[in-house]
C-alpha cells in the first residue's frame, strides 16, 4: 500500500487507507458486493474525516474495485455536496458489474459461447440478489451523474484482461469536465500500473494534483522524493491522447 501512497505523501497529503470488505482485516465481513455496499463504507469514512478536520481538502484514489467505488462517489452529485472532495484518480476502474463480468469472461473464458456467458452472469446476479437483496445488474455508476462536481484522472491499459479500458474512456467522455484527464496505455497488467508505467503514473498524477490545487511549487521537491523529473520520458507511450473532444490514436 505504501508504494501507492508515497506520491500523495510527496505532495504533502496525509493518507488514510482501509481494507475493503473481504480484504485484509475486513475479511470476516459477510456481505461483499464488489463495490455497492463498499461505497457506503467510503461515504462513512469521508463523513468521519469532515467531522474531525476543519476545512478538509480531500482527494480520492482507487484501483479496480477501489476505482469503481470512488467513481460511485464522484458521480453521485447529491451525495458529495459539501464533502470537501477536490479530485479523484481512477486506475483500471469499471462502470458496472455487468461490464466487469462480460469483459472478465470474454478474456478469461474465451471458449464459452456468448449465450452461455449471459446465463452465467444472470445466474450470478440472481444469486447475489438472493444473498444481499441488491440488484447488481441494475447498478451503473454513470447513471447518477448530473454534472462533474470535481475533476477525475483516469488510467487504463488496452491489454487489461480484467476490466475494460473503454469503461474509463466512457467515464471521461460522459463527464465532459474540462479538468478531467485520461491516459490509455498500449501495455499494462491489471492493477499494476506502478510496475508497468511507473514514471507516467507518478509524474502525470502529481501534475494533475498540482493543476487542481493551482500550485506547482511543490512539484520539484515531490519529483526528488519520487526519483522522477520533468524530462522523464515514458517507456510505455500513451495509446490515446484526448484534448477536449478530439481523440488522437497513436
Amino acid at each position: 500500500m505504501y508504494i501507492w501512497a508515497k506520491p500523495f505523501m510527496a505532495m504533502g497529503y496525509n493518507v488514510l487507507t482501509y481494507d475493503l470488505r473481504d480484504h485484509g482485516k475486513s475479511d470476516k465481513v459477510k456481505e461483499m458486493t464488489l463495490g455497492i455496499a463498499e461505497t457506503k463504507d467510503l461515504e462513512e469514512i469521508i463523513d468521519f474525516l469532515n467531522s474531525k478536520v476543519d476545512n478538509a481538502y480531500i482527494g480520492l484514489f482507487g484501483v479496480s474495485l477501489g476505482a469503481f467505488i470512488i467513481n460511485n462517489i464522484g458521480n453521485n452529485t447529491e451525495l458529495i455536496k459539501h464533502k470537501n472532495i477536490k479530485w479523484g484518480i481512477s486506475d483500471v476502474g469499471y462502470i458496472s458489474l455487468n461490464s466487469l463480468l462480460v469483459h472478465l469472461l470474454s478474456n478469461r473464458m474465451i471458449k464459452i459461447a456468448k449465450r452461455r456467458k449471459d446465463v452465467l452472469i444472470k445466474g450470478f446476479f440472481n444469486y447475489q440478489k438472493y444473498l444481499t437483496n441488491i440488484g447488481f445488474d441494475e447498478y451503473d455508476s454513470l447513471d447518477k451523474l448530473e454534472y462533474a462536481a470535481f475533476p477525475f484522472r483516469y488510467t487504463h491499459a488496452i491489454t487489461d484482461n480484467t476490466t475494460c479500458p473503454l469503461d474509463s474512456l466512457k467515464f471521461f467522455l460522459k463527464r465532459k469536465c474540462p479538468n478531467d484527464e485520461i491516459t490509455i496505455y498500449k501495455k499494462g497488467v491489471h492493477a499494476f500500473s506502478l510496475r508497468g508505467n511507473y514514471f507516467s503514473t507518478v509524474v502525470d498524477n502529481m501534475n494533475f494534483i498540482a493543476k487542481i490545487e493551482g500550485d506547482a511549487n511543490q512539484l520539484e521537491e515531490a519529483y526528488k522524493i519520487m526519483n522522477v523529473n520533468k524530462a522523464t520520458r515514458f517507456k510505455n507511450k500513451k495509446t490515446i491522447d484526448i484534448k477536449g473532444e478530439e481523440i488522437i490514436f497513436k
